[in-house]
């Protein structure tokens, strides 16, 4: 039997009405395909019908799409229905409204294209096929190139004043704008910038040396193989003029300053590497009185007169010219040191008692004898242990060996003792109470009945002498500084100077309740018996400072140098138990010896030039 392979397509494509025939030549044609279904079912049933083969469908972008990229652009689609497995396509690509530019695209639904015109419409369309034969073919579709815009988001933003003299310039690429395109950029004073950068492919420009205080304008260009495809408004920005300069100190209305110092300040943002400065420094409220600096950024004073304000400010001075000036800054002196030789009259004591290395009778040894606060604040002095130097700081001297406080310590001192009580002699030395402060990690209750609660202290001192015998672990060091608690010291600051060494070094040691000690020795040097000489140490008789400062179980110790970068060190307290009930804080400062191997006629000594506490 002859069998026949019917495509649906051919009854599908008869489209009765548009035949004009009668009614007889209709049923004809009815009746020969009923035939032809007829053999085409005896041949091999319904199988031997072919499905229709549907066309590529789901174009992107969509069909008549506009603004559609013109470079590294992608053409993709869906195969239509019923598409056989091993089916290829040919996508046509051009600007005719019936392509003609075929791509083969293996079994692949998508075709990057590029490198086409811009502002254009194109045109495209997919044959379906199979062993080279083509299946069906899908409409055409299309879709319009966009247009090359120019940059976007300018920086500096447009308008921008108080831009650097130095700095970049950057822009976004605009729409449409191809992988290989190139800009130039245009940058002057003037309303249509003439002077060109060529940056290639970057879309950023390093500028340097621009005038201050000064408007600039500039633009880019967005161009390919050298044609320019797009210019972008002209933006501007206005420099930085000088600033004044900053980070003057004293700060505006310090008090207490000292009548022999140094003012200092930094150079205000924009200013030329270049620049002098002018200051001006006396008692008037716009201050006439100038010292011409140079390029120095401090200047020493001194013989200021006491309990006094003082105005000053500074001129910065480019190429001859002022260029910026500070504000007017202004600081109260201290009330002048007297050299009478009661210390009291320098510095606030009537919150401390004094502990000395002799007894009651005058003796070194034994137990050592407390002078009260009410005592100490009645221009006391011992012209052994306690009183003040030629240039009005408190001196603390101690001998080796000396009385002691107790049968607990063999170390003697000349050391103040906090006494928060001051004069009211009816609260008890020791415990929980107003003589005494605690942590803000303490209970509630230990806070309310104690004197304080947390604190810090602050001194400036000069170790004038240490002790050069006695055993290698001990010689040479002596403590400046404590935060005493009922048994154990939350911190004790040490300074030791070796005999053969020109420099001494700064440690401190936090001892917990319970535990271990913590050395915090990497501050300045090493606490090593045996250390050399640190390149970065304190000499005899060189003023430095120190804080100590507690709020709640944090302990930060602070080392305070003239022209060098402050030190600091936190210890973290929590579990040292000093926050327990009952436990309660007083500070201590003067020099509290750690040398007691030493020869009995071998000292320490060290003068304070300032010792301040708060809480």
């Amino acid at each position: 039997m002859i069998c026949f392979r019917v495509n649906f397509c051919i009854f599908h494509e008869l489209k009765f009405k548009r035949f004009k025939i009668n009614g007889m030549i209709k049923k004809y044609v009815v009746k020969v395909f009923v035939v032809l279904l007829v053999l085409v079912w005896a041949c091999g049933g319904e199988d031997a019908v072919e499905k229709i083969v549907g066309a590529a469908r789901n174009p992107t972008p969509i069909n008549n799409s506009i603004n559609t990229a013109f470079d590294a652009g992608i053409l993709s689609f869906l195969p239509g229905t019923n598409t056989p497995d091993g089916a290829n396509y040919r996508l046509y690509l051009d600007a005719n409204a019936n392509p003609t530019s075929g791509n083969n695209l293996g079994n692949r639904t998508s075709f990057t294209y590029g490198d086409l015109e811009e502002n254009t419409k194109y045109y495209w369309k997919v044959e379906t096929l199979l062993n080279n034969e083509v299946l069906t073919s899908s409409a055409i579709w299309s879709f319009t190139t966009g247009k090359t815009l120019s940059v976007t988001n300018p920086m500096p933003v447009h308008q921008n004043r108080g831009t650097a003299i130095n700095g970049d310039i950057s822009f976004t690429a605009g729409r449409n704008t191809a992988e290989n395109a190139t800009y130039k950029l245009y940058l002057d004073t003037n309303t249509e910038p003439l002077l060109s950068y060529d940056l290639g492919k970057d879309t950023s420009y390093t500028y340097g040396d621009l005038k201050k205080n000064t408007t600039y304008f500039w633009k880019v260009e967005t161009l390919k193989d050298n044609e320019v495809l797009a210019t972008s408004s002209i933006f501007n920005f206005t420099t930085l003029a000088t600033q004044a300069v900053t980070n003057l100190a004293p700060s505006n209305q310090a008090v207490r300053v000292d009548l022999e110092g140094v003012l200092t300040f930094s150079p205000g943002e924009n200013t030329a590497a270049t620049a002098v400065y002018k200051l001006y420094l006396d008692t008037n409220a716009n201050p006439s009185t100038s010292h011409d600096l140079g390029g120095n950024t401090r200047f020493a004073y001194s013989d200021l007169m006491g309990d006094t304000t003082y105005y000053w400010k500074v001129e910065t001075i480019e190429n001859d010219n002022v260029s910026a000036v500070s504000d007017v800054f202004s600081f109260e002196t201290r009330t002048p040191i007297n050299t009478n030789p009661a210390p009291s009259v320098n510095f606030d004591l009537s919150n401390w008692k004094l502990t000395l290395p002799v007894n009651e009778n005058g003796d070194n040894d034994g137990k050592s004898v407390d002078i009260k606060v009410a005592e100490l604040n009645d221009d006391y002095i011992n012209s052994d242990y306690f009183f003040t130097s030629d240039d009005g700081g408190m001196v603390f001297r101690c001998p080796v060996k000396g009385a002691t406080t107790s049968g607990n310590t063999s170390y003697a001192r000349t050391e103040l003792r906090e006494m928060l009580r001051g004069t009211n002699t009816s609260i008890a030395t020791q415990g929980v109470n107003r003589n005494n402060w605690v942590f803000s990690s303490a209970s509630q209750a230990d806070q309310t009945a104690a004197g304080a609660v947390d604190g810090r202290m602050e001194a400036t001192l000069a170790i004038n002498h240490v002790t050069t015998t006695g055993s290698s672990d001990q010689v040479g060091r002596a403590i400046i500084g404590q935060i005493h608690a009922n048994d154990d010291e939350p911190i004790r600051v040490y300074y030791r100077k070796l005999l053969n060494n020109d420099k001494g070094t700064i440690y401190f040691v936090h001892e917990p309740r319970t535990g271990s000690e913590q050395w915090i020795d990497d501050l300045i040097g090493s606490r090593s018996s045996s250390a050399a000489d640190p390149i970065d140490g304190i000499a005899l008789n060189e003023r430095f400072s120190y804080a100590i400062d507690v709020v709640g179980n944090t302990l930060t110790f602070t080392l305070i140098r003239e022209g060098k970068t402050d030190i600091v060190r936190t210890v973290d307290m929590s579990n040292s138990r000093f926050d327990e009930s009952g436990q309660y804080m007083y500070f201590k400062a003067g020099l509290y010896h750690a040398n007691n191997s030493g020869d009995a006629d071998d000292y320490a000594q060290v003068t304070f030039y300032r010792l301040e506490k708060s809480h």
